[in-house]
């Protein structure tokens, strides 16, 4: 399975978009994501579109919410889900990928600042599929 990625950033949400096809590709990305504070991503890890969600066409969106720590760490134990498309797998995948992410400092007056309830839709596509062609 192949995945392709399109990014979008939009008023500080953070919109990736995943389309599955034949070869499967994942793992670190060069990618310039930025936020509405000026920060931007500077450890991004590409959702990785699952397998067995490809092969059953299970796609839909992701709406997740998340808080980022002094040091630039997503707080694994912050995020939360506020929308999903009915699949754990895809929600698992989304969890991931986020929970890997670093983000460049903010700061304030000099101080390291963290940051709280960014908010990241990523999408799983899947153009045509039909689970008996698998």
């Amino acid at each position: 399975m192949k995945t392709i990625i399109k990014t979008l950033t939009v008023g500080g949400l953070i919109t990736i978009s995943l389309s599955a096809c034949t070869q499967g590709i994942s793992g670190s990305r060069s990618v310039n994501l930025q936020n509405e504070d000026g920060t931007e991503i500077t450890n991004y890890i590409a959702p990785v579109f699952p397998e067995a969600a490809a092969k059953s066409c299970e796609a839909g969106q992701v709406l997740l919410e998340y808080d980022v720590a002094h040091t630039g760490e997503v707080k694994s134990d912050s995020v939360k889900i506020l929308a999903d498309a009915g699949s754990s797998a895809l929600a698992d995948a989304a969890i991931e990928a986020i929970s890997r992410w670093k983000y460049s400092p903010l700061y304030e007056d000099g101080a390291l600042l963290e940051r709280s309830n960014l908010r990241t839709a990523i999408t799983f596509e899947i153009e045509g599929c039909d689970p008996a062609t698998y």
